[in-house]
């Protein structure tokens, strides 16, 4: 089975609703846990700068989610209305939000996001160690709309946990890359050496994380070499296990750079290899796996 346009767009909706997701917790995560001791060593002008950067981009990526997650249930609508119609689509959209466990989840995890960009954003402290719980079960709970859910008995509940840490580690990890630009923008040489220190164990037990919980999920879901090679959804298991090693690559070379442009550079390479990574994924939640097949 090979994608169709809508299909095409309904993996990228999801991979920008998600990506956006990943950014609206990572932000929060590593300005309230990673950057705290850090934000110490700043000048009271440049704290304040970074933290009114973290809040602009939680705000601006908690919009992207949101029309990303309009958008993607437009499509999802049509698709399973099976209208081809923009009036059609519309009538059927209540039905879907509220009568579908789709529909009714999506809602649910927009909800948590907006609760969790609210309290970031009145509060500095306490407040935000709840947004920090709020965002994360939001993104933790998009696993109820993979593979693992469809499946009955304890393999559909594991898969299911699995990918939810899965998702949890690369929302914690990619999203934390573009607030960590930002504080070495701003960060002297001591505070940017600092923040390197942080990020780089944080950093690695994301990816060894991630790698276990890949390894988990593509042995249930595809199983053998000739599934691997000999299927769509095997190629772009490929394609996307590609893209991780490029990710990884980016990600060593941040432990090595020793200049403050260099290192940006990098970690703005890093994001955007994570972008595809995050679309590869979404394709691949479109297509049969091979257990399916």
């Amino acid at each position: 089975m090979s994608l169709e346009t809508a299909d095409w767009v309904r993996a990228v909706e999801r991979g920008l609703h998600l990506t956006a997701s990943f950014s609206v917790f990572g932000v929060i995560l590593f300005r309230t846990v990673l950057a705290h001791p850090v934000v110490a060593h700043l000048t009271d002008e440049a704290a304040e700068r970074f933290d009114l950067a973290c809040r602009g981009l939680v705000w601006f990526s908690a919009e992207v989610a949101l029309f990303a997650a309009a958008a993607w249930l437009l499509m999802q609508g049509a698709y399973m209305a099976q209208s081809d119609t923009i009036g059609g689509t519309f009538e059927a959209i209540p039905t879907v939000l509220f009568g579908t466990a789709f529909g009714q989840l999506l809602l649910f995890r927009l909800l948590l996001l907006g609760a969790a960009v609210a309290l970031f954003r009145l509060y500095r402290h306490g407040g935000r160690i709840w947004s920090l719980l709020l965002s994360g079960a939001s993104v933790a709970l998009h696993a109820w709309t993979g593979h693992g859910a469809a499946m009955e008995g304890g393999a559909g509940m594991l898969l299911t946990a699995a990918l939810a840490l899965h998702l949890m580690a690369a929302s914690a990890w990619l999203g934390s890359l573009a607030p960590l630009f930002l504080l070495l923008r701003d960060a002297p040489g001591e505070a940017a050496d600092m923040a390197r220190r942080r990020f780089a164990p944080f950093g690695l037990a994301c990816v060894v994380t991630l790698a276990f919980t890949a390894l988990y999920q593509g042995q249930t879901i595809i199983g053998s070499w000739p599934d691997l090679f000999g299927t769509e959804y095997g190629l772009w298991a490929v394609a996307k296990t590609v893209l991780f090693a490029l990710l990884l690559a980016f990600a060593a070379a941040n432990q090595f750079l020793l200049s403050h442009a260099g290192l940006r550079i990098s970690v703005a390479l890093e994001t955007a290899a994570g972008l595809l990574v995050v679309l590869a994924a979404s394709v691949l939640v479109n297509l049969p796996p091979p257990m399916h097949g």
